[in-house]
């Protein structure tokens, strides 16, 4: 061996070749190795954008750059064709409105009411709203008041001519004294019809109805005894008789009837009432004007609740 390992073998060549091709320096790759030539006298090709740049970006809807996008044309005409030269119809109110507006209660009116029936004091349904009247109130009785008034002045008027002409005489005294006699049943007859009158009037309401004005509850008797009780009665001449108007006003109301009873002069006849004197000759012809007030009012509700 004589201390020699001998040469060592080819590393990349043929097996036998004792010869190696040189190696390439570092840094100088051949043009073999990776790829074709440079086209630019060797130099490594640029990978930057091409000469002149990409170009135009194409459009995002597929037109051809440059171009621009189609016209699709004026939108359709969805009406009839404007009357007036291509203006845009008007889209408001047709002529002449849109006609009657269509009852809330469609074809067949209001629904009817549905009050109790006629036997509990209540109308039957499409009749009115409010109780019916019980009775007509004797309408009759003020023309029996009106008369009896009437005749009680006749014969006291009759009577005192008699004793002014006849004074001294005998027989024309005793004339005077029948007249003055005479008049004493007119009277009577004259008050207790004009208090049955005012009973009938109260009774005529049912009880639900026999309310005043401030809430006070009357009934027919009561309308009537308070008037016999001293000083008190001078007080319930206002609330018998103006009461029975406003009790009487708010069942025609009820019924929708324009009728109205007179409240003012309902109290006007209480006022002249309560002053000495006055109530003996002044008195009753406004309480015979509010009878008869009253009896139009009553005739009216009669005639709703079929009393008439």
């Amino acid at each position: 061996m004589n201390g020699s390992y001998g040469s060592p073998p080819a590393p990349f060549g043929p097996s036998g070749s004792t010869s190696s091709p040189p190696l390439a320096p570092y840094g100088q790759a051949s043009a073999a190795a990776y790829g074709p030539a440079a086209p630019h006298g060797g130099q490594t090709p640029s990978y930057g954008p091409p000469a002149g740049g990409y170009g135009q970006a194409p459009s995002p809807y597929g037109a051809p750059a440059g171009s621009q996008p189609p016209s699709y044309g004026a939108a359709p005409s969805y009406g009839p064709a404007a009357p007036h030269g291509g203006q845009t119809p008007s889209y408001g109110p047709p002529a002449g409105g849109y006609g009657q507006a269509p009852s809330p209660y469609g074809a067949y009116g209001p629904s009817p009411s549905y009050a109790p029936p006629g036997q509990f004091g209540y109308q039957q349904p499409g009749t009115g709203y409010a109780p019916a009247a019980i009775t007509n109130g004797a309408p009759m009785l003020r023309w029996i008041v009106s008369g009896t008034f009437a005749g009680t002045i006749v014969v006291t008027l009759l009577g005192g001519v008699i004793g002014a002409v006849a004074e001294g005489d005998e027989i024309g005294s005793a004339i005077a004294g029948v007249f003055s006699v005479l008049s004493i049943p007119l009277i009577l007859t004259y008050v207790v019809t004009a208090l049955v009158w005012l009973y009938k009037s109260w009774e005529m309401l049912p009880d639900s109805m026999r309310v005043t004005g401030n809430g006070t509850r009357v009934s027919p008797g009561q309308a009537v005894g308070y008037l016999f009780i001293p000083f008190y009665n001078l007080y319930w001449y206002f609330v018998c008789s103006a009461g029975l108007t406003t009790a009487l006003n708010r069942a025609l109301a009820n019924y929708g009837s324009p009728k109205r009873a007179s409240g003012g002069l309902a109290i006007a006849a209480a006022i002249l009432q309560v002053i000495p004197y006055v109530n003996l000759f002044f008195a009753p012809f406004l309480w015979i004007a509010f009878m008869f007030n009253v009896e139009s009012a009553k005739r009216e509700y009669a005639r709703l609740s079929g009393r008439a």
